[in-house]
């Protein structure tokens, strides 16, 4: 037999037991007469039991937790401890990289993620991904795929909450995409009400050399978000300057045509503000800049026409 197929025997012959299995060795964990190395041996091969018994994720669950049992009951066993962190890492580890696209894998992140943060040290530097990535990469790339599921599809103050962790634990695990991580929590702040510590990270981000990982694109929407938040606050000069930053980054952007025109206009320099209301009227919808915006420029054409003010 070959490596690959004796493995596979061993994965069958697990899931032909494990509903014999199962029962004896939970029984063995709250049998009052096991000592704690019985009990270390009993959780462990349920964690080996679940791990094989197929890919469900509630299983890959209860298969890491089972594994962290043994680990707590015997932490000076290698092979438990092996076993409690290489699991947690190796099912949890492609989050750092690929999107959370499901409440049943955010759930699933969400539940072990303090285990994979405690298990970064055991790993480092051996365990490959760690070696090439860096445990903050790799825990500050999970942290914000999760923060991004709770933001995208936050329905509660809650879930808000939630994303905010995350983008925090980002945004202080690594310093690479630290700007990236930063906006990202600058959203949720500012989604939050939060504006004071919203601006602090937009201006934080406003201050960032613009990169092949930090795009003009990006450092355009902290301008304009903090443009937004002057204006929502009538510092209508800050604003205008805020404002002037985004257009010249991203001049087609109709969100940021639409901030500079009302800032002209709220600066009493009607002129610049017709100039501007007139672009964004013909400027592409994205996500940013909706139906709603475009009929605000025209709302501010109108007001315009309506002065008594030579134009």
């Amino acid at each position: 037999m070959t490596p690959d197929e004796i493995e596979q025997a061993v994965i069958n012959n697990i899931r032909e037991n494990k509903d014999q299995e199962i029962p004896k060795l939970k029984a063995c964990l709250s049998s009052s007469s096991a000592d704690s190395k019985e009990k270390a041996y009993c959780a462990d091969k349920l964690g080996i039991i679940y791990n094989f018994i197929d890919d469900d994720l509630n299983s890959k669950t209860q298969s890491i937790q089972y594994f962290h049992i043994a680990y707590k009951l015997a932490p000076n066993n290698a092979t438990y401890a092996d076993n409690a962190c290489l699991h947690t890492f190796t099912s949890i580890i492609k989050y750092s990289t690929i999107a959370v696209s499901s409440k049943k894998e955010a759930n699933f992140l969400l539940s072990n993620f303090d285990l994979m943060a405690k298990c970064a040290d055991y790993v480092f530097p051996w365990f490959k991904p760690v070696k090439d990535f860096g445990k903050e990469f790799l825990i500050a790339g999970a942290a914000s795929n999760l923060g991004k599921f709770y933001y995208k599809n936050a329905q509660t103050k809650d879930d808000l909450e939630t994303a905010k962790k995350f983008f925090k634990i980002a945004y202080d695990s690594e310093t690479y995409l630290k700007v990236t991580h930063g906006g990202n929590l600058a959203a949720v702040h500012y989604k939050l009400g939060e504006i004071k510590e919203a601006a602090t990270l937009y201006e934080e981000c406003l201050g960032t050399e613009i990169t092949e990982d930090f795009p003009k694109t990006e450092k355009a929407n902290c301008a304009g978000v903090l443009s937004l938040i002057a204006l929502e606050s009538k510092a209508f000069k800050q604003a205008l300057s805020f404002s002037k930053i985004a257009h010249k980054l991203d001049p087609d952007n109709g969100y940021y045509l639409h901030n500079l025109a009302s800032s002209y206009f709220a600066t009493k320099q009607y002129n610049k503000a017709k100039h501007y209301f007139e672009k964004c009227t013909g400027a592409e919808l994205t996500d940013q800049f909706t139906e709603g915006t475009r009929d605000s420029c025209y709302h501010g054409l109108e007001l315009i026409g309506s002065l008594n003010t030579e134009l």
